[in-house]
């Protein structure tokens, strides 16, 4: 049974419609759109996000829409029952009765002899030890105690600049840039952590608001929004990045 982007790209290629001009027309991201067709769900950002691009994409090519999200529930349907299959427990075979006893019988056999050996290898080799001298109290010398003197903590320096901390608790699509220059631009999935640095500003684009947290200079930052939202050009600069840390009630995007 052909996927859904197998699906898609046959009735494509049947119009004779270049992925490009999708593209063009519907200012979807190509690389979304190349994602879909050879089914790598995992790099677009959002199940309500892929939902999306399926009923732009099928429209623009003139296929039924609903007819294409049966055809992705399809695949999601084919994918979880792959992983059952992959994750169902081998069994074991089982030992014939005649093996069992066997295997008993020696393990009994062994425990009875080591129960014999030891005991009198320790008694044959037993060796008398001398007693321990005693020693009188005024022969011990005397130790002064010294007074530690305190450990000096280090002092923490300022940041100079943005210091950015990701970490992410769900799939979420990401774009950062520092100082103009792309410094990441993934999926990254729950548990992973990314940290950037920026002299002046640092620009973000994501595709799921409420999939991740963050520190700005080692201090918590609040919430960027809800979970599946997509947010675009989060600036943050030198002069208001203290407005997206926590606490802060007049933070706003730039």
């Amino acid at each position: 049974m052909a996927s859904i982007g197998q699906e898609l790209k046959r009735e494509r290629e049947l119009r004779g419609i270049s992925l490009e001009e999708i593209a063009d027309s519907t200012k979807i991201n190509l690389r979304f759109l190349r994602a879909l067709e050879n089914d790598h769900l995992d790099y677009i950002p959002g199940k309500f996000f892929i939902i999306g691009i399926i009923r732009t994409y099928a429209k623009y090519i003139g296929l039924e829409e609903d007819y294409a999200l049966n055809k992705y529930y399809e695949t999601l349907q084919q994918e979880e029952q792959a992983r059952q299959t992959e994750s169902a427990p081998e069994k074991r075979p089982i030992l014939p009765a005649i093996k069992i006893k066997t295997l008993t019988k020696v393990a009994f056999l062994f425990l009875l002899i080591t129960a014999i050996i030891v005991p009198a290898y320790f008694l044959l080799n037993k060796k008398e030890e001398p007693p321990l001298p005693v020693i009188a109290p005024q022969m011990l010398p005397v130790i002064q105690e010294k007074e530690t003197p305190p450990v000096p903590q280090p002092e923490e320096k300022e940041v100079k600049g943005l210091s950015l901390v990701l970490s992410f608790q769900d799939l979420t699509w990401i774009e950062v840039y520092a100082d103009g220059q792309l410094k990441l631009s993934e999926n990254m999935k729950s548990g992973d952590e990314y940290s950037i640095f920026a002299e002046k500003e640092l620009i973000l684009h994501v595709g799921n608001a409420g999939g991740l947290s963050f520190t700005i200079n080692k201090k918590p930052g609040k919430s960027l929004g809800s979970s599946g939202e997509v947010i675009r050009d989060i600036h943050i600069t030198l002069d208001n990045f203290k407005n997206y840390l926590e606490g802060d009630s007049s933070a706003r995007q730039s």
